[in-house]
């Protein structure tokens, strides 16, 4: 017999709570999941994933407490019940897993940008490589006529080539002027990078297991995703079945005991009438 029913009634209360706080959690989160998913009738899928998160409870209360008073098509409520889960489940894990993909989004995009950048900077360096090797090429030829005293033609072959000296000059200071902007931006960039990843916040540091490889993260993403949805949905299913399972105990026990609706008097007499074994007699000739 529970004896105090105070007690007894706050902690009933408290479970039930926190099991409809668990269902509401995994509710909004299978909600807007299911929703992502099925953008184009969100409305429709709002609607039924409500209607399958109240069914769910009721389903799993009302079988626990009348099991044994049900016929054999219980089962068949059990396999909604799973099934129900299921795509509770699917919506959570719809919703968490989005959640990293855009924390991640912004850090891979400007990512992708710096490796455009890295990109374009070999491609000027090559362009300033070809300017300087053309530059020492002419610079060369004109040092060796210079050395065998041909100052004439020295100086002939210095005039003929001006116009192209001054085009690969040219083109080495654009080359290098390109890539000082592009240095410049890429600075932003790894600025950015750093700015996002801290966004990450502890995600980043499963690195440190991981090798930083991009794909052990994700599966350890996945792991946390897992324990989060085993945490909610199917923790809300056993907390209602333990408030249903506790109700029906306190229900039996208040049934299984007159005693507590007799005032101390007539408890008293019952009690005596006990001792004397007066009841014991009562029940043998009945």
């Amino acid at each position: 017999m529970i004896k105090n029913n105070g007690l007894a009634n706050i902690g009933l209360g408290l479970i039930l709570v926190t099991a409809f706080a668990l269902a509401g959690i995994a509710a909004y989160q299978s909600i807007i999941g299911l929703a992502d998913l099925f953008a184009a009738r969100a409305e429709v899928v709002i609607i039924m994933a409500i209607a399958i998160e109240f069914a769910k409870l009721l389903f799993a209360g009302a079988l626990h407490m009348f099991w044994h008073s049900l016929p054999a098509w219980k089962w068949i409520a059990v396999g909604i019940i799973g099934v129900h889960m299921a795509v509770t489940n699917i919506g959570i894990w719809s919703y968490l897993s989005s959640g990293y993909t855009l924390q991640e989004a912004p850090v891979a995009a400007v990512e992708r940008q710096i490796e455009s950048l890295d990109g374009r900077v070999v491609s000027y360096a090559t362009l300033e490589e070809e300017a300087l090797t053309g530059l020492t090429a002419m610079d060369t030829a004109y040092q060796q006529l210079v050395v065998k005293r041909f100052v004439t033609r020295a100086e002939r072959y210095e005039e003929e080539n001006a116009a192209k000296r001054a085009g690969l000059e040219a083109q080495r200071d654009a080359a290098r002027a390109e890539m000082r902007k592009l240095d410049a931006e890429r600075d932003i960039l790894e600025e950015q990078v750093v700015a996002n990843a801290a966004k990450l916040g502890s995600i980043e540091h499963l690195s440190a297991f991981t090798d930083g490889d991009r794909e052990d993260i994700l599966q350890i993403v996945a792991l946390f995703t897992l324990l989060l949805m085993l945490g909610l949905d199917p923790a809300a299913i056993m907390m209602v079945i333990l408030f249903t399972s506790l109700l029906s105990k306190k229900i039996g026990a208040q049934d299984n005991n007159p005693l507590d609706d007799m005032d101390d008097e007539k408890k008293d007499v019952v009690k005596h009438l006990d001792e004397i074994g007066y009841l014991d007699n009562r029940k043998k000739k009945k």
